[in-house]
């Protein structure tokens, strides 16, 4: 890993000024120490878990051990932090049980990487396991403006998708929709509309404020795979 910052001091490239060479220190003895013991085995930028990795119940760093994590850092030149995410986190996962426990777990990845000071978070998008290769990505949009529908969007959209989040993230079809099912519950919403997606018979939709709306984009699935 390299760190440009050192750039502005005029150190040239390939000395070890410059380079950042990087080790994964553990944090079960404290924060400070899992940056001193990077420092101690000639490291100059580390990586950490910012709790168990092998439980999906966090840990919370005392705000103590993060201050003295940041002067031992600032004094030790070790820079940038980088924390990996727990094992457990699947965010492809289309268990609606793992993918909630996922997605409430990154959540929590993200404050405390934010709270410690971290530079980076490295995480891995997850597996299907075992689903069928056919049950690719499925996206639905609601446009300001309707009349701007067109196939040419919908490669866009695409691209877009893949330049921001990544090429695996590249939507295997999209559907222009007017609404979208509103309830309380975001999993029974993700649940409605892979439904429709996969041509599957829809489930219980009386918790939606408009159950018409389901309805209409099945119709719309339907008419559009025709």
């Amino acid at each position: 890993m390299s760190d440009l910052s050192h750039k502005a001091s005029g150190a040239p490239f390939g000395t070890m000024e410059f380079l950042r060479i990087g080790i994964h220190t553990s944090i079960s003895g404290s924060l400070e120490k899992a940056a001193l013991k990077a420092a101690e085995l000639g490291a100059n930028t580390f990586q950490i878990f910012s709790s168990s990795p092998r439980m999906w119940r966090p840990s919370v760093p005392a705000k103590d051990d993060i201050v003295a994590m940041r002067r031992a850092r600032e004094r030790l030149d070790l820079r940038p932090l980088v924390i990996h995410v727990n094992y457990l986190v699947n965010l492809a996962s289309l268990d609606p049980v793992i993918r909630e426990r996922s997605i409430t777990s990154f959540r929590g990845e993200l404050e405390r990487a934010a709270a410690i000071g971290a530079e980076y978070l490295v995480t891995h998008p997850g597996n299907y396991r075992g689903l069928a290769v056919d049950q690719a990505i499925a996206a639905f949009v609601t446009l300001r403006d309707k009349s701007k529908q067109s196939p040419a969007l919908r490669d866009e959209l695409r691209e877009f998708v893949a330049k921001k989040i990544g090429a695996l993230a590249r939507p295997d079809d999209i559907l222009f929709s007017a609404d979208l099912p509103k309830t309380r519950s975001g999993k029974i919403m993700r649940r409605l509309l892979r439904d429709i997606a996969e041509g599957r018979a829809l489930g219980d939709t009386t918790t939606l404020a408009d159950p018409n709306v389901v309805a209409s984009l099945r119709d719309e699935y339907e008419d559009k795979e025709g």
